[in-house]
């Protein structure tokens, strides 16, 4: 008795991944539009973020090699050369995955916002 192995095609299979894979790619992500209500600040608005969420023992305080961001003068330098935006903001590598107990480990939308507006109103201290 012979048995007869059906083929089967491939090509229909692979050629539909192949294309849902292509589609996939192109997708982009579409930033909404940027709403600042109020007139954000270091003082009003930015230094508790900071406070609670990058300077603390072990981060970004007086004599940390990656900045001091305990006071505005001292943000200067990363606010400037984009370093700050591009850490916190962009590449969301700030805070750190490995905090200290009760610290967050990322921004919240609202705080990613804040962040933005302040950007948006120069870095304004007051």
């Amino acid at each position: 008795m012979r048995f007869r192995v059906k083929r089967f095609n491939l090509l229909p299979i692979l050629t539909a991944v192949f294309f849902i894979l292509i589609g996939c790619s192109a997708d982009k992500i579409v930033e909404q539009p940027l709403e600042c209500d109020t007139n954000v600040t270091y003082i009003g608005h930015i230094k508790p973020i900071l406070d609670n969420s990058c300077a603390y023992a072990g981060c970004h305080v007086v004599s940390f090699r990656n900045g001091d961001y305990t006071k505005y003068s001292s943000m200067q330098r990363d606010l400037l050369s984009g370093k700050f935006e591009r850490w916190v903001v962009k590449d969301r590598d700030m805070p750190p995955l490995i905090v200290p107990e009760g610290k967050p480990t990322e921004l919240t939308d609202e705080q990613l916002n804040l962040l933005k507006c302040w950007k948006e109103n120069g870095y304004a201290e007051k």
